[in-house]
């Protein structure tokens, strides 16, 4: 019985070592030449390398990769190290360059010119907005005659005193300039006057949403909000206010302290003269002129010239009134207007 067992033991050895050439050499990793078919290529007679005696070499010939020694697998090249501006955060998120402490820009508090706004009213915050958003100039602080404004802050910009306080802060604060938010025109002439006697620098503010021809010229403290559309040979006097979203078109001359106010639409080669007021959404046609100190209504059409000193309202303008005493006094005040 136990010879029989055995006998069958080793016919079933002999059958195992025919159908398994592998073993039957004792070749451990190894194949026969052609194993995998007469065209197929074969493999290696070589025993194959422990796997703790693989050292991964950088390739010779391009240096982009990584080849094991004869033998071993070939290792993929590491991913290279990603930048500082793609790090991970914890959470997943994609870590900005910025906060990273080493490359934030050091900013310093006088890379841009030092200013102050004269006036805190309602004009005063959209100035301040203008100059903000252009970034041209830093904002140290607004001034304001109102003494109930004094010591507060005004969209974050603290009201640091009066007008008269200006020579004095001018010192202190090593200001460039000042840029004058005051929606009167005859104040904003007269402090823009007094500004220039103490030898201090008028500015403009130019909101960066307008739009300017390249041949525009532009006078000191002009302010100009978003959305206006200045057109080619467009001249703006000092002190005007060319108000949100206003159109002044081609060869238009506004003059000296003159508020266009928002949506009004000027055609070309008007001549608005100095200290003009024209009301919202107003309509002026090409080729008339506005004289000195007139005011147009809100929503008027101007179609013709406008006296100065007048008053016009309607479609189409008509006048409405002549201020004081009539033409004596417009002939008393035309030299100041001009």
């Amino acid at each position: 019985m136990r010879q029989g067992l055995a006998a069958e033991a080793g016919r079933s050895a002999s059958k195992s070592r025919e159908s398994n050439p592998r073993r039957a050499r004792g070749q451990t990793g190894t194949r026969p030449p052609g194993a995998l078919g007469t065209s197929g290529p074969a493999w290696s007679s070589a025993p194959l390398a422990p796997a703790s005696s693989v050292r991964p070499t950088l390739s010779a010939d391009s240096g982009a990769g990584l080849a094991a020694t004869p033998g071993a697998r070939s290792d993929r090249p590491e991913p290279p190290s990603m930048p500082r501006a793609f790090r991970q955060r914890p959470g997943g998120a994609p870590q900005p360059a910025h906060a990273d402490k080493d490359s934030m820009p050091h900013v310093g508090p006088h890379d841009r010119p030092r200013i102050l706004i004269l006036g805190a009213g309602g004009h005063g915050r959209v100035v301040l907005d203008i100059v903000l958003q252009a970034g041209r100039y830093e904002v140290a602080g607004l001034l304001d005659n109102n003494p109930d404004m004094h010591g507060r802050r005004v969209d974050g910009m603290p009201v640091l005193g009066s007008v008269d306080d200006l020579p004095r802060l001018a010192s202190d604060l090593h200001l460039s300039g000042v840029v004058i938010a005051i929606g009167d025109n005859g104040v904003r002439r007269g402090v823009a006057r007094r500004v220039q006697q103490h030898g201090i620098e008028l500015v403009s503010a130019v909101h960066p949403a307008a739009t300017l021809a390249r041949n525009v010229t532009l006078g000191r403290n002009v302010v100009v909000a978003a959305g206006v559309v200045v057109c080619a040979n467009g001249q703006i006097g000092d002190s005007v206010i060319l108000n949100t979203g206003c159109i002044v078109d081609y060869q238009t001359v506004v003059g000296e302290g003159a508020h266009i106010c928002p949506g009004v639409r000027i055609g070309g080669r008007v001549k608005i003269e100095p200290g003009v007021f024209i009301g919202v959404g107003a309509t002026v046609v090409p080729n008339v002129t506005i004289g000195c100190e007139a005011v147009v209504g809100a929503g008027a059409v101007v179609s013709e010239d406008v006296p100065p000193m007048a008053t016009v309202v309607g479609v189409p303008a008509r006048p409405v009134k002549l201020a004081g005493a009539g033409e004596d006094v417009v002939a008393m005040l035309l030299p100041t207007c001009r």
